[in-house]
Order: C-alpha cells, then sequence, then structure tokens
C-alpha cells in the first residue's frame, strides 16, 4: 500500500474531516507516561543532592532529600494506580516546600526555587483540565514565586556556604532544570506525534481490513487527477468485488464473513507495487488506484490479482474456500473526472458479474472468464 501523503485530508466535499476525538483514556496514558518521566528524573536528582548534601555537611536538607525521594516513590505507586490527581497534589507540595527549606538554610542565590518553573508545564499537558482551571493554578504559582522571592530573596540563610560553592549549585541547579524540561518536552512532543499519528490512521483507514477507507482513496484520487492534468500523468482503476460473498456470509455467519475480507485485503496488497494505493470501497468491494499505469497494465495487474486468489483454497477459520473476484478496470481519460473514471471502472465491474462473474471487464475491452 502506498505511503500516506501528507496532503491535508479532506472529505468528498472537499472540506477537512472531523478529527476524531482523542479518548479519555489516551491522553491519561500520554499523561501517565509523562508523570512517571518527571518523577523518575526527580528521583534521582533528589538521591544525588542527599548524597551532595551530606558531603558538604549540610546535615539538614540531606535528610529533607531523603523525605523527598521517598515522596517521590510515592507518587509513582500513585501513578501505577491511576491517582494522578493526588500524585500531582504531592509533586505540588515536594517542590514548593523543598525550595523555601533549601532557600532558608543555604540561601535564595542557589537556585533551587528554579525548580518551580516545573509547574508551567505540568500544569498544561492535562488536557483534562479545563484552560480556566489552568490559568488559575499558573497564577497562583506566580504569586507564590513572588512571594518566596519577597520573603527569603534577601534574607540571611541559617548556613553561609562560601561563594564558589553557591554558585556551583546555582549553576547545577539551571543546569538540572533545562535538561529536565527539555526532556519532558521532548518525550510530550514525541507522544503528541504518535497519538496524531493514529488518529490520522484512525481516520483514513477500515478497521476491519486495514486499508484505506472510501473516503481517503477518493481524495488519493483526485490528487492523481490533478497531477494527469498537470503532467499528462495516466493512473487507471480497478474496482473488485468477492464472489458471492452474501451466500457466504449467509452460510457461514458474519464472522467468517469478515474473515474473508480480511484475507482478500491480504491476497490484494500482495499482488500491488509499492506506489499502488488500495481501499476498502464498501461492502465486499475494493478500489486499486494505479498511478502511472495504462489500462492495459491495469488489466494485466487485476488479471495476476485475481490468478494469485484462485490460485488454492484460502483458509478461512477451519474452513478450505475456493474464492473469486470479479474486476472493472477503467484508465483515467482526459478532463472525464475522477468520479466518471470510478463509474466506468464500476460499471464494468457489474457488467463482469451479470456476465458470470470471475472474470476482469474493462471499460473498453471485455475479457472472457478467467480459468478456476
Amino acid at each position: 500500500m502506498a505511503n500516506i501523503p501528507t496532503a491535508e485530508i479532506e472529505n468528498d466535499k472537499g472540506n477537512t474531516p472531523d478529527t476524531p476525538a482523542v479518548s479519555p483514556a489516551v491522553t491519561d496514558r500520554y499523561y501517565e507516561k509523562l508523570l512517571k518521566l518527571g518523577v523518575s528524573l526527580a528521583i534521582l536528582v533528589h538521591f544525588s543532592f542527599i548524597i551532595l548534601f551530606y558531603v558538604i555537611n549540610v546535615q539538614f536538607l540531606a535528610m529533607v532529600n531523603i523525605g523527598s525521594t521517598l515522596i517521590y516513590a510515592a507518587c509513582l505507586a500513585l501513578i501505577r494506580r491511576e491517582e494522578y490527581l493526588l500524585a500531582v497534589a504531592l509533586c505540588w507540595i515536594e517542590i514548593i516546600g523543598h525550595a523555601v527549606l533549601a532557600a532558608k538554610t543555604i540561601g535564595w542565590d542557589t537556585g533551587f526555587h528554579y525548580y518551580l518553573l516545573f509547574f508551567i508545564p505540568l500544569i498544561f499537558v492535562n488536557a483534562q483540565n479545563k484552560f480556566v482551571i489552568n490559568i488559575l493554578k499558573l497564577i497562583l504559582i506566580c504569586i507564590a514565586y513572588l512571594l518566596m522571592d519577597s520573603m527569603l530573596g534577601q534574607r540571611t540563610p541559617d548556613v553561609i556556604l562560601d561563594a564558589e560553592l553557591s554558585s556551583f549549585l546555582r549553576y547545577g541547579n539551571i543546569v538540572i532544570v533545562f535538561v529536565t524540561l527539555g526532556l519532558v518536552t521532548y518525550n510530550y512532543i514525541q507522544a503528541v506525534y504518535e497519538a496524531e499519528k493514529k488518529l490520522i490512521l484512525y481516520a483514513i483507514t477500515d478497521p476491519l481490513t486495514g486499508l484505506f477507507n472510501r473516503r481517503y482513496i477518493y481524495q488519493l484520487g483526485r490528487h492523481q487527477e490533478k497531477l494527469h492534468k498537470r503532467d499528462s500523468q495516466p493512473f487507471a482503476i480497478i474496482i473488485g468485488d468477492v464472489d458471492d460473498f452474501k451466500d457466504i456470509n449467509d452460510y457461514y455467519g458474519h464472522e467468517i464473513g469478515d474473515s474473508v475480507l480480511i484475507s482478500m485485503s491480504r491476497r490484494l496488497r500482495e499482488c500491488l507495487r509499492e506506489q499502488d494505493s488500495i481501499s476498502r470501497w464498501g461492502g465486499e468491494e475494493f478500489l486499486v488506484l494505479l498511478p502511472n499505469t495504462s489500462a492495459s497494465e491495469a488489466v494485466m495487474i487485476a488479471d495476476r490479482i485475481g490468478n494469485h486468489i484462485t490460485s488454492e483454497a484460502q483458509r478461512i477459520g477451519l474452513k478450505d474456500l475456493k474464492l473469486t473476484m470479479t474486476f472493472g478496470v477503467s484508465g483515467y481519460e482526459n478532463n472525464e473526472g475522477i468520479d466518471n473514471c470510478i463509474a466506468r471502472a464500476d460499471k464494468a465491474m457489474l457488467k463482469g458479474k451479470k456476465a458470470g462473474k470471475n472474470r476482469i471487464v474493462s471499460a473498453e475491452i471485455n475479457y472472457e472468464e478467467k480459468s478456476s
């Protein structure tokens, strides 16, 4: 099947189709992934702080960071239980509390207040919250930061560190904040990209067969029509219909019928080139779009598909079924419009059905019944 073009997907009226809504379960999954990453990094950072403050003999902050590590370990457990609200609340308490205690103990200039910047992405990555609520949270964090600065910015710390060590801590905290925000942002963008790809595939594929759906193959056909008008590139359409599918459905049941469609989809794809596109056109019908292909070449491709399908019985469930298809073929003619080209292929296919099925009928040439 052809690669998915990056062009805008349109519906039959030329408008952008509605984007499928992202389910809360999908949103929660990505939110959980980001929370786990952030909390895991926090555990690593605070464990490093335990060692650092023990080495520089600031025992109080070493104990504080032991508590911080335990809090984040509890957050991980809450995230695994999908208790996101409580986990985030603990993160808020820890970050603000740690910043206040660190500034009070070793000074504002050591830069532990920079970690409050983590609240900005933490607030907005949760799509379940209303925008107004997020803005209010942001305002509260800003007020808290300003209050901390006014109360602790000029305060003499409990422990006076030498200037070099204070600068080392400040620069180290700046680097940690930038690296952590970078990692979280990168992973968030990757999560959004993966979600977008899934939504696009959801919008353009048939859920049963995994082939392109009717709307998307129609847009690919319109794109080929534009290429033909611009560069005179030929293209052709094949419409194939599974013979006696209604009888199969009625006799064996819909589950077997679905398995037949999946099996036929696989057989069809095996016969196509990289540049070709195939869709489930409707029911048991399939439409194949063949770029840079004349009508006569399309007939040969349809013949190859038909031979591949009838070459052996197909194992469907516990049954071996001998399946056939009837094909209608049309090559695009100047200025006829993609709708007319598809209609001619469809009429040719219906003509083949009336003539006995299991055959290829071209809009220009009628081919005799293929051998079973």
